[in-house]
């Protein structure tokens, strides 16, 4: 049975790959005002591993934190010194006539990151919240919600590691050292199935909004976030955050539905599994509201299928990079995104007719793939999608695109019916 889009605006049961994913339902509900009680709700302490990162805790629970929990507040923050770079582009940010100290900065403790600093300016003493590189570990069966719309957490994400069927939702999950790279995502996904990530609100985090990768990550939707890049630095000092949505994972079911990505600047998302990942990386990209961008929406590498449909773009750049031309082209990943309604493929392969996108306000650059390279309609992306229909496709009935804007502003972020 078909689940038309429209009941998202008030349900808790999801759609698209996702569907399965109960979450703690049945289980005991804890509802915490602070960091301790969080931390102990969301992880048994004897199943936590030592280094933090993964909760191998199976209970079933029920999460929900009222109000925002702030650990960027004095006593709560590990504040740490580490030497770096500037990161944002020098010169374009000089020539904006803008001052050093509002330009990104890259941390440089590891040697994994030493190399990004080439070219860039090093600089010593930079000050970040540790706390940000320690997410809050999820363990399988859990619900994380916020009760109503002004709850959440500040300066520490949280991440889903070696786990099954999770929920986050509901949150504002901000000011995870803005300005500053590699130092914490807003939600990393690894090595996990069954996550349902809705109604979010992520803004002002230096690095990812949330990560899927770089393990087996499958039956995912990420839906109805409010994805706001505004920012006081940026990379190229244009006020709009750069780093997005990495979705990386080497086996991996993914849908993005009815989210509102704004003010940015890049990799929204960007879909780029490993080329020796196995079975093919299948993400579908339905009803989405992409607005403002100064440079790229989605971009595509191989081996990923992505199914773009029904989503709006306005004054984006460019809204889709499949990795540019000539030999780079190689690299480019397989896009389904047609700009009018297909019918015969579609019904042929998934059951039911492609809805459309729409782009409007373009402002595409020189370097921009005009819309016939990036909108482009590769038949093995569909394929792909019939095989998996019954848990991507087949429970997703889009609405046509020019409705995009007027409901996702509505729907998209924390809501107080949510509780």
């Amino acid at each position: 049975m078909l689940t038309p889009l429209a009941a998202m605006a008030k349900s808790d049961t999801p759609v698209g790959f996702g569907y399965q994913t109960t979450g703690g339902k049945g289980g005991a509900i804890y509802e915490v005002t602070s960091a301790a009680q969080l931390e102990k709700a969301l992880c048994d302490p004897a199943k936590l591993s030592k280094d933090g990162r993964v909760c191998y805790d199976t209970t079933s629970k029920i999460i929900k934190i009222k109000g925002i929990i702030d650990y960027n507040a004095p006593g709560l923050r590990k504040m740490a010194k580490s030497a770096g770079c500037y990161y944002s582009d020098e010169k374009v940010c000089t020539a904006k006539g803008v001052d050093p100290r509002k330009w990104d900065r890259l941390i440089a403790d590891k040697n994994s990151y030493n190399g990004h600093c080439s070219g860039h300016t090093g600089i010593d003493g930079i000050e970040y919240n540790a706390l940000g590189l320690q997410p809050l570990a999820i363990g399988s069966n859990t619900t994380v919600m916020g009760v109503g719309k002004d709850s959440g957490i500040k300066g520490r994400g949280f991440a889903i590691r070696l786990a099954s069927n999770v929920i986050i939702r509901n949150l504002s999950i901000t000011d995870i050292n803005e300005s500053i790279v590699f130092a914490g995502d807003g939600i990393e996904v690894q090595d996990a199935d069954k996550v349902w990530i809705d109604q979010n609100r992520l803004t002002r985090i230096g690095r990812q909004w949330i990560t899927v990768g770089w393990g087996k990550s499958t039956n995912i939707t990420i839906s109805n976030n409010d994805f706001d890049g505004t920012s006081k630095q940026g990379q190229y000092c244009d006020g709009t955050h750069y780093y997005g949505l990495i979705i990386s994972a080497r086996n991996q079911s993914v849908t993005l539905l009815g989210n509102w990505f704004h003010h940015f600047r890049g990799r929204s998302p960007d879909i780029a599994p490993p080329d020796d990942s196995g079975q093919v990386p299948v993400v579908h990209m339905v009803n989405n509201y992409f607005q403002h961008g100064t440079w790229h929406g989605l971009a595509a590498s191989k081996p990923a299928r992505v199914l773009v449909e029904g989503n709006y773009y306005e004054n984006v750049d460019t809204p889709i990079i499949r990795r540019g031309s000539g030999d780079a082209a190689k690299k480019a990943g397989y896009v389904f995104a047609p700009l009018a309604t297909v019918k015969a493929q579609c019904l042929g392969q998934i059951g039911r007719v492609c809805t459309a996108n729409l782009v409007v306000g373009e402002n595409a650059r020189s370097s921009s793939l005009p819309k016939a390279q990036a909108f482009t309609q590769d038949m093995t992306v569909l394929d792909v999608m019939k095989k998996t229909a019954i848990g991507g496709t087949a429970n997703v009935t889009p609405y046509p695109a020019k409705n995009v804007p007027r409901r996702v502003t509505v729907e998209a972020g924390p809501q107080d019916w949510v509780r």
